[in-house]
């Protein structure tokens, strides 16, 4: 099976290596990705402990840039739509059968990205 997992981010923190623990697990029998919502803010991440079984999908660079440079409410929205093309291709482009997302932007972003999306998700 495909599944997705969207996380907040992959700083240091109990939900992520939660995540992390669940993707190496699901990763034996099942093709894992995972879709770090926020680029990181600093270098202790839990990137480290990532099976190399796993793509990790990240904001493109340009995207990085924009949000961390130009963080105004008005630009937020258009962000928020750039993040949903980009999850809806990678959905497409990976075949991905299931979503599974965790922290609470993650939610957010989750569900409404797959309002009208026939892939199942779980909160």
């Amino acid at each position: 099976m495909n599944i997705l997992i969207s996380i907040g981010s992959l700083n240091t923190g109990g939900a992520e290596k939660f995540v992390v623990a669940l993707a190496n697990e699901l990763a034996k029998n099942n093709k894992i990705f995972i879709f770090n919502f926020s680029p990181e803010q600093n270098k202790n991440t839990v990137r480290h402990l990532i099976d190399t079984n796993i793509k990790v999908f990240d904001d493109n660079k340009l995207l990085r840039v924009v949000f961390r440079t130009l963080h105004a409410s008005r630009l937020n929205n258009l962000i928020w739509k750039i993040k949903k093309i980009i999850f809806s291709n990678i959905l497409k482009r990976h075949n991905i059968e299931i979503v599974n997302s965790h922290l609470y932007n993650s939610d957010i972003f989750v569900a409404e990205a797959l309002n009208k999306c026939k892939t199942p998700f779980v909160i």
